[in-house]
């Protein structure tokens, strides 16, 4: 099956914030920000992890259980990026540490999925989508808006990401498990279960 190849993928994004903004007032969010020719002359540039609202301004009417931070708004990011010709016939996956919250994964202005929540780690499919040997553009919309919390819930990309590359056969994502059915002071019975995902169109024997 090959081994699996992990990458960061923390540097070089683009972020733009609309909806709730730091001041009180609201901006609005123009259409179809995850189109390929969307300009992106005055989004700013860094590095994840971020949040967007730890630099923002300390608002005394806002509630202290999140810690009067203005974090609720909706938030964009954009990568561009290239996967050279020698990684054609891979799966290519995007994996997310977290971000808050119900994020929207495109690539190349194509939707790849969805994941509403804020705190678990998850991951993307990215092949289908991607062009080999070209730039692509990886675009994430965050939205925290109608989202309620009794702490500071963080808010954006605040933890790191993963390009991830693996052969078409491949152990899958949280695809190994150990188990102990039986344990005595003398012994135990260990289990292992291994899910493995098959990317091609025919059986293949996995060692």
């Amino acid at each position: 099956m090959g081994s699996t190849d992990t990458q960061s993928f923390d540097d070089n994004w683009l972020f733009s914030r609309y909806g709730s903004q730091p001041d009180g007032l609201v901006k609005d969010e123009p259409k179809n920000l995850e189109a390929v020719t969307t300009n992106e002359t005055n989004w700013e540039k860094l590095n994840l992890p971020h949040d967007w609202a730890i630099k923002g301004p300390f608002r005394i009417e806002l509630r202290g259980e999140t810690g009067k931070l203005p974090w609720k708004g909706i938030g964009w990011y954009r990568k561009h990026f290239t996967v050279p010709n020698s990684d054609s016939g891979k799966q290519i996956f995007v994996d997310f540490d977290g971000a808050m919250a119900n994020a929207k994964i495109y690539l190349n202005g194509k939707y790849v999925g969805t994941w509403p929540f804020g705190y678990n780690s998850f991951r993307m499919n990215l092949t289908p989508f991607l062009k080999f040997g070209q730039e692509n553009i990886l675009a994430v919309r965050l939205d925290t808006e109608n989202w309620d919390s009794r702490w500071y819930p963080g808010a954006g990309i605040y933890r790191h990401v993963w390009l991830v590359k693996t052969n078409p056969v491949h152990v899958g994502h949280w695809g190994t498990y150990v188990t102990t059915p039986n344990i005595t002071k003398e012994a135990a019975n260990v289990r292992v279960l291994v899910n493995v995902d098959n990317a091609t169109n025919k059986p293949v024997k996995a060692v």
